[in-house]
């Protein structure tokens, strides 16, 4: 019996104390209880255990001490797990199923900014963890460590990205893992490194390796002894006709032609002696072919002085091998040039004596080489050209390129020739310390007798430009510099000499043209035609010039300089405004007569229309009566009576149409009522159908724009029936702004608006001086699927509206 009590309440105190250390351990885990407070609350366990532990006494008492034991094994455990936590180098924080943090270590808050009295509680997606590397929302449903609080499984990611305080990045490996009780998910742990040096180190060193294998030299990393090609670059396998892989390993001498072998060991041994060597050798391609090669071998030593490996540098050199060859082979073509040019070349020493001269000499001065050899170059030129020829040589001797001075030289027979020289100091000094120098002396006898005809030539073209008063200029980009012919001077009244650019010019052009013309000028730039009409102040005077210009391109399409004329039409532009005002006092006067027409028109009209009509409506009431009264007794009588009532109407119908053609009484209804009655009577004379589109019920004009109008429709419609086989017209009245507009489009045949020499379209002309008449504008076009539009748009009289 007392062995069975004893084995219970074993069982009693065991249960209890498990169940009651794994609530510890969790308060301690979610609390961050430091090493006393477990030490005092596994105390006070005990404590309350002490007295259950008595009632077994002696019989207990080994139980005793291993349970004392196992207590003082627990609060080593619990002071060691607080300790790691504590001073981890890596972030470790305790997360509750919510995802709320319930334990933030140092690390932590040294890595992410945020204390632990800020962390607490808080979810730590949304604290740190909400937004990934590229400032995306990062969802809380997508994060790994969430996952963990869901399944229960342990996840480690890399290359994450959690958010610190003060709003950078900071990378970071995550290790969760869930935290169990009862076989229940109550929280998770999640461990974080900061790989943000690590990140760094790699970029690094990726970098470097770039560099490596990158590199358009080739680089190799050989053994300590210099015998073993242990890792190389792409550019030094390629260049040898292999693949890394199939050098790696082999020996250093494989890569190294055969008559180079034997002297491989002298300079390794002279490279670990001083540490760094260069020299040239010849190396061996796969195919079998050789190439030369400059070495850059550096021995990389230890803090002992060991060599630890080689690095070599190997620059393939067959370019600059082919240009010495190159060089060699160009220094004899000069010569052979030499002596095959027409140009005469000659070497001459310090005092000007000709050492050497190319056989040129021949055809420019009439001596053989020979005679030349010995003399002093100055003796060929005429005595009066000497002087420049010996500050051509001084400049030569002061170190001066390529002196250039023309001069006359006197052959034998006492020809003169005009000839061009330069002169040239060579560099490098002969043996004996003296200089040479190079003369070139060409015959540029048929370039001054061309010059000569040039000069005439622009002699003969300003007399020209100033007979026709046209000058001409040309303008060059690249120093904004403008070049004026003495015409060109002339007509802008400026003097001859005088420095032009394009400020300069803009300033001759009249106030209110400026802008006009350099945006012309600017247009012209871009690719718009060059040719304009403007004032100018040319001595105080305003003068109208012409101006016309050409762009002169270079291979890219980029204008390098423009070439132009200028033209004084003056007398032209007042010949010209002379004929305007004459035209426009006909122009007024055919409106003025057209106003005076329309006037009579209308009078006539009113006079039919109020006094004939009148005296035809009474007689015919007349006749009427005395038909009724006189005649019913007299059938014949009565009949004349009919007949004289049928004649009287027709004579009222012809009086109404007299009426109505001077002036159709619809126009005092208004000009969107008078246009419904000419489609209508269009349509009833011609059979083609009208319609009318407006949008306003009426539009209100004074009474002369309104018959102008209307004059305008009426002879559109009649060349409609004459000219255009159309079956539909229409109509469009509207207002744009202070405008009307007035179009008509049919669907006949279209029209040609070109006139030729045997048309006579006065309806055209009569309509568009109709619309000139207001200032207003007539546009006649060919439609595309057929037919014509016609387009009046004329300006409303002040205060017109609709």
């Amino acid at each position: 019996m007392m062995s069975l009590a004893v084995k219970k309440w074993v069982q009693v105190a065991g249960g209890l104390l498990v169940v009651t250390t794994g609530v510890l351990g969790a308060s301690v885990w979610r609390h961050q209880t430091d090493a006393r407070v477990l030490l005092m609350a596994c105390t006070a366990l005990f404590a309350l255990m002490g007295a259950g532990m008595a009632l077994v006494g002696v019989v207990l008492h080994p139980m005793a001490q291993k349970v004392h034991q196992a207590r003082d094994d627990l609060l080593r455990s619990s002071t060691r797990w607080s300790l790691v936590i504590k001073y981890a180098g890596d972030g470790i924080c305790a997360l509750d199923v919510q995802g709320r943090i319930t334990l933030w270590n140092p690390a932590a808050e040294k890595l992410l900014g945020h204390a632990w009295e800020e962390a607490r509680g808080q979810v730590m997606h949304e604290l740190v963890h909400s937004k990934r590397l590229d400032g995306s929302p990062y969802p809380a449903q997508e994060c790994e460590s969430f996952e963990v609080l869901r399944d229960g499984l342990i996840r480690h990611s890399i290359d994450e990205a959690f958010w610190h305080k003060d709003g950078y990045p900071v990378h970071v490996d995550i290790v969760a893992a869930p935290i169990w009780e009862d076989g229940q998910i109550t929280g998770a742990v999640v461990m974080f490194t900061d790989t943000t040096e690590r990140k760094n180190l790699m970029a690094t060193l990726n970098r470097w390796q770039d560099v490596f294998d990158n590199a358009k030299w080739g680089v190799v990393v050989s053994s300590a002894d210099g015998q073993t090609l242990e890792q190389m670059n792409p550019a030094f396998a390629q260049m040898h006709g292999f693949t890394v892989a199939e050098l790696t390993g082999r020996p250093m001498a494989d890569v190294f032609a055969p008559q180079a072998r034997p002297d491989l060991d002298k300079h390794i041994c002279r490279a670990h002696d001083e540490g760094h060597h260069l020299w040239e050798t010849w190396h061996l391609h796969k195919d079998g072919s050789q190439f030369p090669v400059f070495l850059d071998i550096t021995a990389v030593k230890d803090e002992r002085g060991q060599v630890r490996y080689q690095v070599i540098n190997a620059q393939d050199i067959s370019a600059r091998h082919a240009v010495a060859k190159s060089l060699r082979e160009s220094e004899e073509r000069y010569r052979m040039l030499a002596d095959n040019s027409s140009d005469m070349i000659l070497r001459l020493s310090s005092n000007a004596v000709v050492n050497y001269v190319s056989p040129a000499c021949v055809t420019l001065l009439g001596l053989p080489p020979d005679a030349i050899l010995g003399s002093s170059a100055f003796d060929f030129c005429v005595l009066e050209d000497q002087p420049l020829a010996r500050q051509a040589f001084a400049a030569a001797e002061a170190g001066e390129r390529a002196f250039l001075a023309r001069l006359r030289l006197q052959r034998p027979d006492g020809q003169i020739t005009w000839a061009e020289a330069s002169c040239q100091r060579i560099e490098t000094p002969t043996h004996d310390r003296t200089r040479e120098y190079i003369a070139t002396v060409r015959d540029i006898g048929e370039r001054v007798a061309a010059e000569a005809k040039v000069v005439n030539s622009e002699a003969n073209l300003a007399r020209a430009q100033a007979v026709a008063q046209v000058g001409s200029w040309r303008y060059d980009l690249n120093n904004h510099h403008i070049e004026w012919s003495a015409e060109t001077h002339r007509i802008f009244g400026v003097p001859i000499g005088t420095s032009v650019d394009y400020p300069f010019f803009l300033s001759c052009i009249h106030p209110q043209d400026r802008e006009a013309v350099d945006q012309a000028w600017r247009q012209a730039l871009l690719g718009a035609r060059y040719d304009i009409r403007h004032r100018i102040i040319s001595a105080g005077e305003v003068r109208w010039v012409r101006e016309q210009a050409e762009m002169v391109r270079d291979a890219f399409g980029a204008v390098v300089e423009v070439v132009g004329t200028v033209q004084d039409i003056s007398d032209w532009h007042a010949s010209q405004q002379e004929l305007l005002l004459s035209r426009q006092a006909l122009r007024d006067l055919a409106a003025h007569n057209d106003k005076l027409r329309e006037e009579e028109r209308t009078r006539i009209a009113r006079e039919i229309h109020d006094h004939l009509g009148q005296h035809l409506t009474a007689l015919r009431m007349e006749t009427v009566l005395l038909g009724a009264n006189c005649c019913k007794a007299h059938p014949e009588m009565m009949a004349r009576v009919q007949r004289m009532t049928e004649t009287i109407d027709e004579t009222i119908e012809v009086v109404r149409d007299v009426s109505t053609a001077l002036r159709p009484a619809c126009l005092d209804l208004g000009l969107v009522a008078a246009a419904e009655w000419a489609l209508a009577v269009f349509e009833r004379r011609t059979g083609i159908r009208g319609s009318l589109i407006c949008a306003h019920e009426s539009i209100e004009l004074d009474d002369q724009r309104a018959t102008a109008i209307f004059r305008i429709l009426q002879e559109a419609l009649n060349n409609v029936a004459r000219h255009a086989r159309a079956t539909h017209v229409q109509v469009t009245l509207s207002l744009q702004a202070m405008d009307l507009l007035l179009q008509a489009c049919d669907n006949g045949i279209g029209f040609d608006p070109l006139p030729t020499p045997h048309k006579k379209a006065f309806g055209i002309i009569g309509m568009r001086e109709r619309a000139l008449e207001f200032g207003g504008e007539l546009t006649i076009a060919r439609r595309t699927l057929g037919g014509t539009t016609l387009q009046v748009l004329v300006p409303l009289a002040q205060g017109a509206n609709a």
